[in-house]
Parts: C-alpha cells; sequence; structure tokens
C-alpha cells in the first residue's frame, strides 16, 4: 500500500478519519460530490484512502458484519507503546495493542475514561522515503 506524499503530522495531532460503509461506493460518491475529495483504492486491503484538499484525509472501509456504526478518529503519536500506557494510567483503556498496516504504519485502538473509542498512528518514516 502507497499513501500519497504528505508531511508527517505532529505528534497529537488528528491525522487520519475512518469511515466504515455498509456500501463504501455509495460514501465515495457522497464525499466525492459533496466535498471534492478524492480517492486511491487500496484492493489488497479492500479499503480506500481519501483526500480532502488539505493534508489529512483518512479512509473508507467496509463495516464489519456485527460491528457498531461510527467513524474512528486517528491520532499520531511518536511512540504507541509509550502513548497506551500514558493512556491506562489516565483512566483509559487499550482496546487492540499496536498492529502493523503493512510496512507503513502502526496502529491501536484505545478508549478515552468516558468510553469513546480513538485510535492511535505512528509511520514508518522508511517506507515514506524520510
Amino acid at each position: 500500500m502507497t499513501e500519497p506524499q504528505r508531511q508527517p503530522p505532529a505528534p497529537g495531532s488528528w491525522c487520519h478519519i475512518e469511515i466504515p460503509a455498509k456500501d463504501p461506493a455509495v460514501l465515495k460518491k457522497f464525499y466525492g460530490d459533496i466535498f471534492g475529495c478524492t480517492f486511491t483504492d487500496v484492493p489488497e486491503m479492500d479499503y480506500t484512502l481519501y483526500h480532502a484538499g488539505s493534508n489529512f484525509g483518512g479512509g473508507i472501509c467496509k463495516l464489519p458484519d456485527g460491528a457498531q456504526q461510527g467513524m474512528i478518529n486517528y491520532i499520531y503519536v511518536e511512540d504507541i507503546p509509550v502513548t497506551c500506557e500514558k493512556i491506562k494510567a489516565g483512566g483509559g483503556d487499550v482496546v487492540m495493542p499496536e498492529t502493523p498496516v503493512g510496512p507503513v504504519s502502526w496502529f491501536a485502538i484505545v478508549k478515552d475514561p468516558s468510553g469513546n473509542h480513538f485510535a492511535l498512528w505512528k509511520s514508518n518514516p522508511a517506507a515514506h522515503g524520510a
């Protein structure tokens, strides 16, 4: 998978919004027509990256059977395991530990003390030519 070339976000900033859909093609048309988003399909992952005209974008994926509908917001961090420990110490929890996304990055799903789920993201600089 190759992401569009972009500057890495500052640690602690929102960097990716994932939108699950029962029919991803419907969302591609919706966000493309209304907001001018462009798309890059990643067939090997059954995933579509969207680009929103700035240095920010996200992905559209098929909503797994039985999964709860809802966007997942990603925060860029420099070290996922260290951040997960801070989240647990602060009253949050780790739902899914650090997981690779091919050779390009890693993510983890966590929740805050109120139960809101969000994700952590860390890019592999070597995979992006940095």
